[in-house]
């Protein structure tokens, strides 16, 4: 087996195990999950944040769940591909505001350094990254 088809068959599961294990993370606590939305002092009203705070991680446990099985593929990448996104703006512009936070990706099961605006940034880049390349579906990597 090749390299790329390899990374073809493995990329999509790791994506979806980790918006998986992120989005059940939240669902165990998700007054925290909300807290943490707060500390981002984002533009939004109270009621979209809450909406967020419940809607957001049934969001990505489907995408994770949709992605491990092999289902609906390319509107699973498309849909973590957004999410993705939409992490990489909301932690980016935390970390650029220097905002001393937890990012909130993996509930109370990440702390310290792996919970920073900054790591949670780049790692939504990453996630991002490997969306897009799936998708698109070239020889580079």
């Amino acid at each position: 087996m090749s390299l790329k088809r390899f990374l073809r068959a493995v990329v999509p599961c790791v994506l979806g195990l980790t918006v998986a294990w992120a989005g059940i993370a939240k669902l165990l606590d998700p007054k925290l999950f909300f807290l943490t939305l707060l500390e981002y002092r984002l533009p939004l009203p109270d009621p979209a944040l809450r909406v967020t705070a419940v809607t957001l991680p049934w969001l990505e446990l489907l995408c994770g769940v949709l992605l491990c099985a092999n289902r609906w593929r390319s509107a699973a990448l498309s849909m973590t591909a957004g999410l993705a996104s939409l992490f990489a703006v909301t932690t980016g512009q935390a970390w650029g505001r220097g905002l001393a936070l937890s990012c909130g990706c993996f509930g109370a099961y990440e702390t310290g350094f792996w919970a920073s605006p900054a790591v949670a940034f780049t790692r939504a880049l990453a996630l991002l990254a490997a969306a897009i390349w799936m998708l698109r579906g070239t020889d580079e990597m």
